[in-house]
């Protein structure tokens, strides 16, 4: 993004002239990214007429923490992606979770891989449990997650509103401990798993058997799934349950 594009945007947040804007980092001076964060939260305090955000490559910004002045008040966003940075701290990003009523859809793609052992997301996990409005999670990228299915799959057994959850290319291999959360969760529509490490699905065959919600399963881009014979079983169930499949 240049100069001009970023002083346009701005000036139509502030003449409310746009309902969803991207913005994305201008270089790797920390000095001008905060300069421009924070010209981005004056601008939204004049603006009442955004529901979709979209930050790219901010790789210097605490972002948490500057989320907090950038989303204050802004009680009619919808949609908020967050891409391409380095996320390690998700306490001050679930706290404003807890408070914010009307996001619905929440994209964190590539920005909790960058350090695994610092990374913890268990805040976010457990906010998640509670979350009553988010609709959609985007993870794409986040191989932090290949270590925690386990905690997602406890997110999914109680959360009653998520209805998409995009674990593309997250380096995922096993798949076992996601499936009793399948089997149980009744309002999950849409679940991504292409680009990932995925040999064995017997343990999902056996949650769709069971599970009548799941409406859209991608499998595609497993390169370790071959085994033909359960690649049969499920197109057979997802023929049955006119569940969209694609491996």
């Amino acid at each position: 993004m240049n100069n001009i594009e970023f002083k346009t945007n701005i000036y139509k947040l502030i003449d409310n002239k746009i309902n969803k804007v991207k913005f994305t980092c201008r270089g790797f001076n920390e000095i001008n990214i905060i300069n421009d964060f924070n010209t981005l939260c004056n601008a939204l305090k004049l603006n009442s007429y955004l529901t979709q955000l979209e930050l790219q490559e901010y790789v210097l910004l605490d972002i948490p923490n500057y989320l907090n002045k950038l989303l204050k008040n802004k009680n009619n966003l919808l949609k908020l992606k967050i891409i391409g940075g380095y996320l390690t701290n998700l306490e001050t990003l679930s706290d404003i979770l807890k408070d914010y009523n009307s996001l619905i859809e929440l994209d964190l793609s590539w920005m909790l891989g960058h350090n695994l052992e610092k990374t913890n997301i268990n805040p976010l996990m457990e906010v998640l449990k509670t979350n009553s409005n988010l609709q959609s999670l985007i993870l794409e990228g986040d191989v932090v997650i290949k270590n925690n299915i386990e905690l997602l799959s406890e997110v999914l057994k109680i959360n009653t509103t998520l209805q998409r959850l995009d674990l593309r290319f997250n380096a995922i291999q096993n798949i076992d401990a996601l499936s009793p959360a399948l089997k149980v969760n009744s309002t999950l529509k849409i679940l991504n798993l292409e680009h990932n490490y995925i040999s064995n699905i017997d343990s999902l065959i056996e949650a769709l058997n069971i599970n009548n919600s799941l409406k859209e399963l991608y499998l595609d881009n497993n390169n370790d799934l071959n085994n033909i014979q359960q690649i049969n079983k499920i197109k057979l169930i997802a023929k049955n349950k006119n569940i969209k499949l694609t491996v």
